[in-house]
C-alpha cells in the first residue's frame, strides 16, 4: 500500500537534505526557510511561503494562521530548527494548520540537529456527531460548583474525543491543563458579576497582602501553579509577533 504523495514527501524531503548540507548546522529557521524557496524554484516545486489561513469561528475570521510552507496545494509543512527533538508544542502548531486549510498530509521537519528529521502527519477530517453549541450541553451541566465544573471538563474532553484530534490526551493536558484543573476545583457560579471577593476577605482578615487569602497565588517567580503558566514559547509564536530572542553572550 503506497503512502499519500509519497513521491511529492520524497521530492521535498531531498529538499530539505539538500538545503541543510548546504547552509549548514546551527542556522537560524528563516535561514533554511529561504534556502528551501530557492531550491524549489530552482526544481520547478510549486510551493507558497507563509499563506494566510484565516480560521473561522461561525463564518466571522477570528485569527489568521501563517504555516511555513505548502507545496502543491496539497502538502503543509512546519519547518523548525531547534537543537531538540520536535514535541508536543510542535505537533499541535501542524495539525491547527491541516485542520484549517485543509490539507491531509503534514510533514514536520526540524534543521535543528545533527541530520534532518522529517515526521509525516495525515489528518483525517472526523465524522462526527458532536455538538458545538453550548445550548447543547446546558441540560447535562448542572448540579453544584465542583459537580458543575467536573461536567464542563467531561465534555470538553468528549469534543477533543470526538473530533480524534489526533493531539493525546497528553497535549491537551499540555495545553489546556490549568483550564481542565480549574475545572476539577469546581466553577464559580459568579453569573458574570466579579465583585472582588478575594480582597474584600484581604481587608476583613486585616492582612496587607492578597497573596494571603488567594488559594493558588503566584509564588516568587510569578508563576501560577495551577494554571502552569507561564507556558513555554514556541519559535512560530514568537515570528508572529515579531519578537526575536538574543542570545546572551558568555
Amino acid at each position: 500500500m503506497s503512502l499519500l504523495y509519497e513521491d511529492r514527501t520524497q521530492i521535498l524531503i531531498g529538499g530539505f537534505f539538500a538545503v541543510h548540507n548546504g547552509v549548514g548546522l546551527g542556522r537560524h529557521e528563516e535561514a533554511y526557510h529561504r534556502a528551501f524557496k530557492l531550491w524549489c524554484a530552482e526544481h520547478e516545486v510549486p510551493m507558497v511561503s507563509k499563506p494566510p489561513v484565516p480560521l473561522l469561528l461561525r463564518g466571522l475570521e477570528a485569527y489568521v494562521l501563517f504555516p511555513d510552507i505548502v507545496a502543491w496545494d496539497e502538502i503543509t509543512v512546519e519547518l523548525k530548527a531547534l537543537p531538540r527533538k520536535l514535541g508536543p508544542a510542535e505537533e499541535l502548531q501542524l495539525f491547527d494548520y491541516l485542520r484549517a486549510r485543509p490539507c491531509r498530509l503534514g510533514l514536520l521537519v526540524n534543521m535543528g540537529l545533527d541530520r534532518v528529521h522529517v515526521e509525516r502527519r495525515i489528518y483525517d477530517p472526523p465524522e462526527t456527531t458532536i455538538v458545538e453549541d453550548w445550548s447543547y450541553w446546558s441540560r447535562d451541566i448542572s448540579g453544584r460548583d465542583r459537580e458543575i465544573g467536573t461536567a464542563i471538563r467531561n465534555a470538553l474532553r468528549m469534543v477533543y474525543d470526538a473530533h480524534h484530534t489526533g493531539y493525546g490526551r497528553e497535549v491537551v493536558e499540555e495545553k489546556f491543563g490549568g483550564m481542565l484543573n480549574a475545572f476539577r476545583y469546581g466553577a464559580p457560579p459568579h453569573g458574570g458579576s466579579a465583585p472582588g471577593v478575594d480582597r474584600i476577605v484581604m481587608l476583613l482578615a486585616g492582612v496587607d497582602n492578597i497573596r494571603e487569602v488567594i488559594v493558588f497565588p503566584f509564588n516568587q517567580q510569578a508563576q501560577d501553579l495551577m494554571m502552569n503558566a507561564p507556558g513555554e514559547v514556541t519559535a512560530k509564536q514568537l515570528r508572529e509577533l515579531h519578537i526575536r530572542v538574543a542570545e546572551q553572550k558568555k
